[in-house]
């Protein structure tokens, strides 16, 4: 496909010019430029699709891929904005790699509850929370280039998630990576502020190169501090503010460095009972 698609919808769908295909078709290839829009319904319930393999496009809009419940792999090098839906309730779907694209719309990839990998050069805003809503066999989550902010709740309670590394990203939301209860280190390069309880109640081993201001409470659960959490590594290379009550309560955490630290709240580390240096 070389061509824009055109906009349908649900109803109108059957109208495609290639819609006999819908059964039948198993792989669809994109290699256009900027200007060749997949449009809204494009390929809503190509029910036999397996993969889609863009190589660039403009923008992926609304419902694109809606309902196709074969698809497994997505591999994107360019494309723009991924619209509402575009690649909801593709229910086989295990891969996506993007190399670079736009902004995600909300529900970009909902309910897609086999997806275990995603991988991201470079994108730009995430809308909410539920982007990936209801990944729940995630376990591999990469930036490899630079994203924009990640949201509140953004991946809250993805218990089958074991891999978080992030390049360059704005802001951490609050409770984005709340509760990921299999991740056990994290690895981000540089980012904007952490927000409060991003990490809470989840990690053993965090490595920042460089951050904003980290909140008040950004790595415990400010309701129970009294259960603390699993922390043991931190390694901060420069950080503009450190919140009350950041680390407290984690009776666990042995090793901090943090290599420069404009200003530390009260309480940030206090209740310390195995940290050494």
């Amino acid at each position: 496909m070389t061509a824009s698609t055109g906009d349908y919808t649900s109803s109108t769908g059957s109208q495609r010019p290639y819609n006999d295909y819908k059964t039948s078709t198993e792989k669809i290839i994109v290699n256009g430029d900027a200007n060749t829009i997949i449009g809204s319904y494009a390929f809503y319930q190509f029910t036999n699709l397996k993969e889609v393999e863009i190589k660039t496009c403009g923008d992926i809009k609304d419902h694109a891929f809606n309902f196709s419940s074969k698809l497994e792999t997505v591999t994107i090098e360019t494309c723009g904005n991924i619209g509402d839906r575009a690649f909801g309730q593709c229910s086989s779907l295990q891969s996506i790699k993007i190399g670079t694209c736009g902004n995600f719309e909300t529900y970009a990839f909902q309910n897609c509850r086999a997806l275990t990998s995603v991988e991201i050069g470079t994108c730009g805003d995430f809308a909410d929370d539920d982007v990936f809503g209801t990944a729940s066999s995630l376990s591999s989550f990469v930036i490899t280039g630079s994203c924009g902010n990640i949201p509140e709740k953004f991946l809250y309670g993805t218990e089958t998630l074991t891999t978080l590394s992030i390049n360059q990203c704005g802001d951490i939301g609050k409770r984005a990576f709340n509760d990921c209860t299999g991740l056990t280190s994290v690895t981000i390069n540089e980012c904007g502020d952490i927000g409060t309880e991003s990490f809470a109640n989840s990690i053993t081993d965090i490595s920042i190169g460089t951050c904003g201001d980290i909140a008040a409470y950004a790595f415990v659960k400010s309701a129970n501090l009294s259960s603390g959490g699993p922390l043991k590594s931190l390694s901060i290379g420069s950080c503009e503010s450190i919140g009350t009550n950041a680390f407290s309560y984690l009776k666990n955490l042995e090793t901090v460095k943090i290599g420069k630290c404009d200003t530390i709240g009260k309480q940030a580390f206090s209740i310390r009972v195995g940290l050494n240096q």
